[in-house]
């Protein structure tokens, strides 16, 4: 029937032809927009998945993959050029959401839209203490000790130590939903370089080194926030390559080299439409459309790609290489 949704048993979105499920695609859903139902199933499959005897061994080699992945050069920021990241990042997205799916079919990543929450950004559900992944972390060693993920409940990976989580909460200004949409998504193909730049730099790592701790350093997967921050960044790169003129198929969609540390070539994640074993992925919208803050945070500031708050560029530069054009990029548009 035209105009209804149809879902698979494993919560596919499908057309319906003849009877048959076809064009099936996963759908990533905004956690804020998920009910507590959602959010707990996810959260307790993720812990179960870390702690199973089988699961648990393959997570560890995953998020010690995307570690090592800094060796290589794929998650440093090398010219946007030749930069494999933001594919990378699809290829563990699919890495990840496969060791999910195995442990239950219905799952998929959900994403984290931080846009919403430019100045308050601990407000949002992700970091709840029953529903999200905890809001607190104790001094002076940064574990984190409030939520599922507390000290004593959850360990980062042998390949991180084997310790707590650590974060450290910093109070900087996020990017905000005016700043994705009025200064970064109308950057045309052409200008390519600068649209990397700003999403994996400015939006990406600086939030990373905003929470601090595992999340700023090489070892940023063992934390399950950035999970699904790197699913907000792939959703933002999608909708940028939806918009056409040339976006999608600048830079990747012709690129055959092969993708480091994997058996597969750049171009085979250039459109998550159509990834390897006849794979589709799409994101719903946001869940919240507007931004928000609680009133002891006041107006909410004007903000934009020149005037970005990057007072964690220090801490990047703590565990990521990063090249003159990157410094100068950032001076450019940081307060």
């Amino acid at each position: 029937m035209a105009g209804v949704d149809h879902f698979d048993r494993c919560g596919r979105r499908c057309d319906c032809v003849n009877g048959r499920f076809v064009n099936c695609c996963r759908v990533r859903r905004d956690y804020a927009g998920g009910t507590s139902e959602d959010r707990l199933e996810y959260i307790n499959t993720f812990l179960d998945v870390v702690r199973d005897p089988i699961y648990g061994p393959r997570y560890n080699d995953l998020v010690t993959k995307y570690r090592d992945s800094f060796g290589n050069g794929i998650s440093q920021s090398t010219t946007p050029s030749e930069s494999q990241f933001f594919v990378y990042n699809r290829y563990f997205l699919l890495e990840y959401e496969d060791l999910l799916k195995d442990f239950n079919c219905s799952l998929t990543i959900p994403f984290y839209d931080w846009t919403p929450f430019p100045v308050a950004p601990y407000t949002a559900a992700v970091w709840g203490n029953t529903e999200g992944f905890g809001d607190t972390s104790r001094f002076p060693d940064n574990c984190v000790s409030t939520g599922p993920v507390r000290v004593g409940e959850y360990s980062v990976a042998p390949s991180a130590g084997g310790g707590c989580l650590m974060r450290e909460y910093f109070n900087g200004q996020f990017p905000s939903r005016d700043v994705v949409e009025r200064d970064l998504l109308p950057y045309p193909s052409t200008e390519f370089v600068n649209f990397h730049r700003s999403l994996h730099l400015l939006m990406g790592l600086n939030i990373q080194c905003f929470v601090g701790g595992t999340m700023c350093s090489n070892n940023t997967a063992n934390d399950p926030v950035y999970l699904l921050h790197a699913a907000q960044l792939d959703s933002i790169l999608m909708r940028w390559q939806s918009i056409g003129g040339g976006r999608d198929t600048v830079r990747y969609s012709n690129d055959f080299s092969n993708l480091l540390g994997t058996p597969f070539r750049v171009s085979d994640f250039s459109d998550n439409f159509n990834l390897p074993y006849e794979t589709c992925v799409r994101y719903d919208p946001p869940a919240l459309l507007k931004n928000h803050a609680p009133p002891s945070a006041g107006l909410l500031r004007t903000d934009s790609l020149t005037s970005m708050d990057c007072s964690s560029e220090s801490s990047m530069i703590s565990f990521m290489s990063m090249t003159q054009a990157d410094h100068d990029f950032m001076a450019d548009r940081c307060v």
